[in-house]
């Protein structure tokens, strides 16, 4: 969580500072739609847009079997509401509550 919070912090900060020279693209809606995606990117970088269509990854859904589990209740709480703010700020729900004596 720190290194992601870490990582993710400097990436937004720079965003929020140069909302015109930034793009956020999201894994999920890349994987979902790549044929949109890519236009979306050409048209944001002033391309000509894809020729060939990509079809669509099989991505799991939120809270999926196949997602990694975090142990919530082992990260600091400070670190937690700065991951929470982060995840906030990118559109994301922020960490589950944890569980109190798991």
């Amino acid at each position: 969580t720190s290194y992601w919070a870490a990582c993710t912090e400097p990436l937004l900060d720079f965003e929020r500072a140069h909302p015109g020279s930034c793009r956020r693209i999201r894994y999920e809606d890349l994987a979902a739609n790549p044929a949109q995606a890519g236009q979306e990117i050409s048209a944001f970088l002033g391309l000509e847009p894809p020729v060939a269509e990509t079809p669509a990854l099989d991505v799991p859904a939120a809270g999926g079997a196949d997602q990694a589990r975090v142990p919530v209740r082992e990260i600091p709480p400070p670190l937690r509401a700065r991951a929470d703010d982060l995840l906030t700020r990118i559109g994301y729900p922020p960490m589950p509550a944890p569980v109190v004596g798991a």
